[in-house]
């Protein structure tokens, strides 16, 4: 599920300005909830993760290449290209995988 854009995800899907939904962990339970009316769900999409709580850095494009082996340890590795830039207002993106 995606919804509009914030600033960060605009960076990253600039074409189609969204983003996806995040839920945070306390979330889930209501989101799979059966019985959710409309408006409980609006609300767990509109209080979805906010950007401050998520990092984003560009990964081996070989990723998306049918032609590249994807299959190997550093794919997830940070890449960096002078095309593509987020500013985290001065700080340092996090490491999502460490």
């Amino acid at each position: 599920m995606t919804k509009p854009a914030t600033p960060l995800f605009e960076k990253i899907h600039n074409t189609k300005k969204r983003r996806p939904v995040i839920l945070h962990d306390g979330q889930i339970d209501g989101w799979l909830d059966n019985s959710a009316q409309r408006n409980d769900i609006e609300n767990l999409i509109a209080g979805d993760m906010p950007d401050e709580n998520i990092s984003a850095y560009p990964i081996s494009k070989d990723l998306y290449s049918p032609k590249a082996d994807s299959n190997r340890p550093d794919i997830s590795e940070v890449i960096h290209y002078q095309e593509v830039a987020i500013d985290y207002e001065g700080k340092p993106p996090t490491d999502l995988f460490g």
